[in-house]
């Protein structure tokens, strides 16, 4: 993968559209990559699935219940 995770990419993730494959590069280059960690993790609130790609040290507890 290139620089930083195009639209493209972000908005298959997001939406649980990106393939096994796309995941694989996804995680390999968030693990390298804080600008896009970050980016990702901005948008876990709204996408909670897309954590599942982040850094183990990157991820969000999960919310408390009746917060």
């Amino acid at each position: 993968m290139g620089a930083h995770l195009d639209e493209g990419r972000m908005q298959r993730l997001l939406h649980g559209q990106a393939n096994p494959a796309e995941l694989a590069q996804i995680r390999a280059h968030l693990a390298m990559c804080v600008r896009c960690t970050q980016r990702v993790r901005e948008w876990t609130p709204l996408f909670p699935e897309a954590a599942d790609v982040l850094p183990v040290g990157e991820r969000l507890p999960p919310p408390l219940p009746g917060v």
